[in-house]
């Protein structure tokens, strides 16, 4: 699970924007204000949550949330649950599956419960172009 969490901004803020670069699938880099990133191979989170939507296609699972969040009080739950309400899109809300994605950031980012520092202008990149088979011991 990939998690980039901003910072708070200023007072009375609980968050604030950093500008990130996103290209999905090697196609055409887009750049804006951003509150957040998710991204995992998982199929649903802890706690049965599962905040994705637009299901067809790879094998990474991302969701994107956009700066300033409009109504985000409503939205939350909708989000959580992968059911956004149809007004998200045009407020550039998004989610979707892809196989790679690499996004350029100036935030820390959380990978499997560990704080790392993006690289100062090269993108962090995620890849899911193999399975790979985890052993389970019963007993």
């Amino acid at each position: 699970i990939v998690e980039v969490l901003l910072r708070p901004s200023w007072p009375g803020s609980a968050y604030r924007s950093d500008i990130m670069t996103i290209r999905r699938d090697g196609g055409e880099p887009r750049t804006g204000s951003r509150l957040g990133l998710i991204a995992t191979t998982l199929e649903r989170l802890a706690m049965g949550l599962n905040p994705f939507w637009n299901g067809a296609g790879g094998r990474i699972r991302y969701t994107l949330l956009p700066f300033p969040p409009h109504r985000f009080g409503i939205a939350m739950v909708p989000i959580l649950c992968g059911r956004p309400l149809a007004w998200m899109a045009g407020k550039d809300y998004e989610s979707g599956r892809v196989n790679e994605l690499a996004f350029t950031i100036d935030c820390p980012l959380v990978l499997d419960g560990e704080m790392y520092a993006a690289p100062a202008g090269e993108p962090a990149i995620l890849r899911a172009d193999r399975e790979v088979d985890f052993v389970t011991i019963d007993g």
